[in-house]
């Protein structure tokens, strides 16, 4: 074995596969108990499986039946756009699909549950292969154009007069699920539904881009020409893409309409398609956790802010504020401020500023923290050895290179990942000391205000090394 190849040797299978994973399932876990966890904390007496009674823990299982959708659905989109390269203004249009064909078959045929369920996504795969055919002659943004008039027309025949004894024009469809999966009777076990087809919708995208196949899709995404002339038939892979996007957007509008009980014009509406793409640029595009984190922050983040009388109250070292502010009247105001900041200040989104940050902050951990202690007490890199997969041998002779820069130097020369490290460790700090996770919050936030500036200058520092290099 030669030194290149012991140096990358990996850890024991089982600390790897926890490391790769734990968040995870550490993720999972909470799910599964949220609301267990909420009925906990607001001291509920009423169980959270109670048909009658609308306790705290059943209103935050509807909220999370939403996140469970929604992220679903920008899962499906950042494969297609993230991961494909393939801009689609139309995305709504199997979101509806999957809206409207449960109601209309279950409602208007009386067909069974499941028959509808299975009919919805069979026509969600349908209208892909028509769009793969499609990208076949059309790219960029006239592909993208394609979409959206595909898209633009169901939403108008939705609309219709002529088709109201079927769509119900602009008021839509009502209907009622199955007691076992209805929100009023039993909400709880729609909770969990939803949550195990987001885990479903995740892991399959997952599984797919670790594999040879989503190597390709992201050779497609970066120079689709030269993946043609490796040998790979683009069209296949565009193919896959496409109709696995347009799978789970469907399966999304199902949980949809299953959790809403109706069908409306707005399911294939512009705002499907928006909706998901917001999501994916603020949680990070081509990251598998990015579109769900943007989901979830939105939808949560909504629910905290869009109240009528919302009481602000900051109280830091520097200033003191306390009023109330109509967050229904400016919430889409605020959420387009905020969406321009994540564009400007955090252009890889938030996965994508997280992993950069944490790859930073371990090659300095690694430079400054762990070389200097093995090279104090070399038996420490035996000890670690199964947790970081790199032999004694190896970890001592890196010790003893000295760090290309001084701490003072690696600041500078990574300006972002020591703003962002010393923002979250302090904050996090500071709310384990006061067991607070507000003060954290304010105290993160207001680190983030006070560092706007500098980010600017760095960020115009970045793009004009890369004009001039």
């Amino acid at each position: 074995m030669t030194q290149t190849e012991n140096r990358l040797r990996r850890r024991h299978p089982l600390v790897q596969t926890l490391y790769d994973n734990w968040p995870y399932v550490l993720a999972l876990i909470l799910l599964w108990r949220f609301p267990y966890i909420v009925a906990d904390i607001t001291n509920s007496e009423v169980a959270p499986d109670s048909p009658r009674i609308v306790s705290e823990s059943k209103f935050w299982q509807g909220v999370m039946i939403e996140v469970f959708t929604l992220a679903v659905l920008a899962v499906s989109y950042n494969l297609m756009f993230g991961f494909t390269g393939l801009i689609s203004f139309g995305h709504g249009v199997f979101f509806g699909t999957g809206v409207y064909t449960v109601a209309i078959l279950v409602s208007e045929y009386q067909k069974s549950f499941e028959v509808s369920i299975i009919v919805a996504l069979a026509l969600g795969v349908l209208i892909a292969l028509i769009w793969s055919m499609a990208s076949f002659r059309l790219r960029g943004v006239y592909f993208a154009m394609f979409t959206l008039a595909f898209a633009q027309i169901f939403y108008e025949l939705s609309r219709l007069t002529l088709f109201k004894f079927l769509t119900g024009g602009d008021d839509g469809i009502t209907w009622t699920a199955p007691d076992w999966i209805n929100a009023v009777k039993n909400r709880l076990t729609l909770y969990y539904v939803a949550m195990a087809v987001f885990v479903f919708a995740f892991m399959l995208v997952r599984r797919l881009m670790n594999s040879p196949s989503g190597k390709v899709l992201i050779a497609l995404r970066d120079n689709p020409v030269r993946a043609e002339t490796l040998g790979f038939n683009i069209y296949l892979y565009r193919t896959l893409s496409i109709v696995v996007s347009g799978f789970l957007a469907t399966f999304a509008g199902v949980m949809h309409t299953v959790n809403f009980r109706q069908a409306e014009p707005t399911a294939l509406g512009l705002g499907r398609t928006v909706d998901p793409l917001i999501m994916s640029l603020i949680g990070g595009i081509g990251t598998n956790p990015g579109p769900v984190l943007g989901a979830g922050l939105l939808r949560i983040g909504e629910q905290f802010l869009r109240k009528e009388d919302l009481q602000v109250d900051l109280n830091f070292i520097i200033f003191r504020l306390s009023t109330t502010v109509d967050a229904e009247k400016y919430w889409s105001v605020a959420l387009g401020i905020a969406f321009i900041l994540f564009v400007l200040l955090i252009p890889y989104g938030l996965i994508g500023s997280l992993n950069k940050t944490w790859i930073e902050i371990r090659r300095w951990m690694r430079k400054y923290f762990y070389n200097p202690l093995v090279k104090q007490y070399p038996q420490l890199a035996t000890w670690a050895e199964p947790f970081t997969g790199e032999p004694p041998e190896v970890a001592k002779a890196l010790a003893h290179i000295p760090p290309e820069h001084d701490l003072k130097g690696w600041v500078l020369a990574y300006p972002f990942a020591a703003m962002n490290g010393a923002t979250a460790v302090i904050g996090v700090l500071i709310g384990l000391l006061s067991w607070s996770w507000r003060v954290a919050v304010s105290w993160m936030l207001f680190l983030l205000l006070i560092s706007v500036p500098l980010r600017i200058i760095a960020l115009g520092r970045r793009f004009q090394k890369k004009r001039t290099g």
